[in-house]
């Protein structure tokens, strides 16, 4: 009989199925299984965290099932994708061994398909929502050798039926600790990112300012739970029953700021379901990251009614502290569907905060949805002209379509049963569920029409290659695609993404393959370029951000290994600074399109995070650090005004073009 001890372990799956050749991003910290090790750890548990993504999954479960040997009990955490295959098996592979271990299974999915799970018979019993107190709640009870039943907040499987505990309130941040971060080894997060990044990775983060040419440090961040939107398309509202727990931007500071100390990140992302919900947190969370002089870039997901109704003041505080993209939920572009999802608010709403942020040289990344339940054709063919309208006059927003994907325990799931979505069978076809492609066949037939899907697929292909993703080089096709969207001409564009198809493929058999070829397939090629041009002309004419800085003059920080990070080529330049003489530079950068200064490891400032030229406008701009200077010449600058003065501007005839950001590699192959 194996001994017991008071040992509890955590496992959290692999997000990437190795079978499609992706890695997950090395900054994708376990965060769902950290949160609830708080307390464990906090009343003197000895806490494991397995991440599988960091080993094959052999070695990975291997580790786990030695591990429980003698532990107390087994959680683990999934969200929709191939979270659920990787958990099942690691579950699979432990309970073979030891059969008597309790296991509790909780995170996103699991929270709105618990009989799915304990139908395995691998799982006790499944965490329904907020999990920090439950969590500790089936620890002591496992300690204890006592029942589970009366445990609030769980989904358990008695007499073949589900039955679930009484509900558990929503905890707020008062009654929860800290993350405990020194249960995490984070060298192997932080080495393998600096090494460099593989060509193709699942959900990198976007690449921060003055990273086009050299690796950087990035890690992820919760600072609140659930979310008071009522999308219709969305689980959430019944996982958190629409509220909103925040951490306190005072305590928020506190930790991050001692992380920064600790691991010296160059760049963080909040994974916030809704980030931006109160101003005052994010004025104060600014202000205070200013203050204190810890100077990181960081993104986050808002929502653009909120983003639309900040204050001037607040929103470039939130630029000046280091945030340098928005991931906005702009949802549809159709007022009909904005009110069908539950969003009151209008689709010019979506324009206005992308504007907003353009106009400081922040870049944005606006997701839209299309083919909801019921949704006509010409409400998405609206959805579309928002994007296309985005695309032509905003460089620095990046629009993207996708279609609906139903999830179980939303408003909208059963409706999609009815007009024909047929759910998996089986617990691990959810794996690929959430694996968004362009040619993705439709959830139920006729959910987007043919006409839809083939707009779609032309303005994603041309807003691709408008900015020579997935090329070495700005070349003819580039030139045309970036005429096609400044003008929203997409006249026989499908015609011209099959001859594009055909005549690259064959460029790529008759050349010899360089070694700057991987680069050209990676997400991001040459956005980051483009965007840069555009945030450094916004940087510049920034009125506001110039008087406010321009009194101070701060020291400057320390930076890597100079060895390991060179030199940046000439497109990145320091915009902004608080000296005169970099003053001078912006006064140059604004006729010029750049400043004359060169930046340099040892130019990065300790005020202000550093103004460089913008990376970004992009989900996955992974390989921009290769770019050669060279082909950062074949670029021209991009101006920042306005949203209505460039419509004003369209009708008058101008010799410099208007490029955009875009983001994944071109979609060609949905031509092919």
């Amino acid at each position: 009989m194996i001994q017991r001890s008071k040992r509890v372990v955590l496992y959290f799956p692999r997000l990437a199925d190795p079978e499609w050749g992706f890695r997950a991003s090395r900054d994708l910290l376990p965060l769902s299984v950290l949160a609830v090790a708080g307390i464990p750890d906090r009343e003197g548990y000895e806490v494991v965290i397995i991440d599988g993504n960091l080993y094959p999954s052999e070695q990975a479960h291997r580790r786990l099932t030695q591990a429980c040997e003698g532990a107390l009990c087994l959680g683990t955490s999934s969200i929709l994708g191939y979270q659920i295959t990787d958990g099942l098996h690691a579950v699979r592979r432990v309970k073979a061994a030891n059969r008597e271990l309790p296991v509790i299974g909780g995170g996103g999915f699991p929270s709105v398909a618990p009989e799915q799970h304990l139908r395995t018979g691998l799982f006790d019993a499944v965490c329904l929502g907020q999990g920090e107190l439950t969590f500790a709640d089936f620890v002591r009870a496992s300690d204890a050798r006592t029942g589970i039943d009366e445990i609030p907040g769980l989904a358990l499987l008695r007499d073949d039926r589900l039955v679930r505990t009484a509900p558990r309130p929503l905890a707020g941040w008062e009654e929860l600790p800290n993350f405990p971060w020194h249960l995490l080894e984070i060298a192997p997060y932080r080495d393998s990112q600096l090494a460099g990044r593989p060509s193709r990775e699942l959900e990198g983060p976007v690449v921060p300012p003055g990273h086009q040419d050299k690796p950087f440090f990035a890690i992820p961040y919760f600072s609140s739970f659930g979310c008071p939107e009522p999308c219709s398309f969305c689980s959430s509202p019944g996982v958190s029953g629409r509220r909103w727990k925040a951490m306190s931007a005072d305590r928020m500071l506190d930790d991050l700021c001692e992380l920064h100390d600790r691991w010296g990140f160059d760049s963080l992302r909040f994974f916030d379901a809704n980030f931006g919900v109160s101003q005052k947190r994010m004025k104060t969370l600014a202000d205070g990251l200013l203050e204190r002089g810890h100077h990181f870039w960081w993104y986050a997901l808002m929502q653009s009614a909120h983003v639309s109704r900040y204050e001037s003041e607040t929103l470039d505080a939130m630029r000046d502290s280091g945030m340098y993209c928005v991931q906005l939920g702009t949802e549809t572009g159709d007022a009909g569907v904005m009110s069908v999802i539950g969003k009151e608010c209008s689709p010019e709403v979506n324009e206005s905060a992308i504007e907003r942020l353009a106009d400081r040289g922040v870049c944005s990344l606006a997701t839209y949805v299309i083919g909801f339940p019921d949704e006509t054709e010409e409400a998405m063919m609206r959805t579309i002209d928002q994007c296309e309208r985005v695309a032509a006059l905003t460089p620095l927003c990046r629009a993207m379509v996708w279609p609906f994907l139903p999830i179980p325990g939303t408003v909208m799931y059963p409706r999609s049963v009815e007009l024909g979505f047929e759910p998996p069978e089986h617990l691990e076809g959810w794996s690929g569920a959430s694996s968004y492609h362009l040619v993705q066949e439709s959830p139920w037939p006729g959910q987007i029409p043919s006409r839809v899907a083939d707009r779609r697929a032309v303005y994603e292909h041309f807003a691709s290659l408008s900015v020579g993703l997935g090329r070495r080089r700005i070349g003819f096709w580039n030139r045309r695609a970036q005429r096609r969207v400044r003008e929203r001409d997409y006249r026989h564009g499908r015609l011209e993404a099959r001859l594009y198809t055909a005549v690259d493929a064959l460029a790529r058999r008759l050349r010899s393959p360089r070694p700057d070829d991987r680069v050209a397939t990676l997400s991001g090629y040459q956005t980051s370029i483009l965007a840069s041009k555009a945030r450094a002309r916004a940087w510049a004419s920034t009125s506001s951000y110039s008087s406010r800085n321009s009194s101070v003059s701060r020291s400057m920080v320390k930076c890597s290994v100079k060895s390991r990070r060179p030199s940046a080529p000439i497109w990145a330049r320091r915009v902004g600074s608080r000296s005169s003489r970099a003053m001078r530079s912006a006064k140059t950068s604004t006729s010029k399109g750049l400043a004359t200064k060169p930046f340099t490891p040892s130019l990065i400032t300790s005020g202000q995070p550093p103004k460089l030229v913008a990376t970004t406008g992009l989900e996955n701009s992974i390989a921009s650090r290769f770019i050669s200077p060279k082909v950062s010449k074949q670029i021209e600058g991009v101006s920042i005004t306005s949203v209505a003065a460039r419509a004003q501007a369209r009708s008058k005839p101008s010799s410099q073009p208007v490029e955009t950001t875009r983001s994944s590699t071109p979609h060609s192959a949905a031509y092919g």
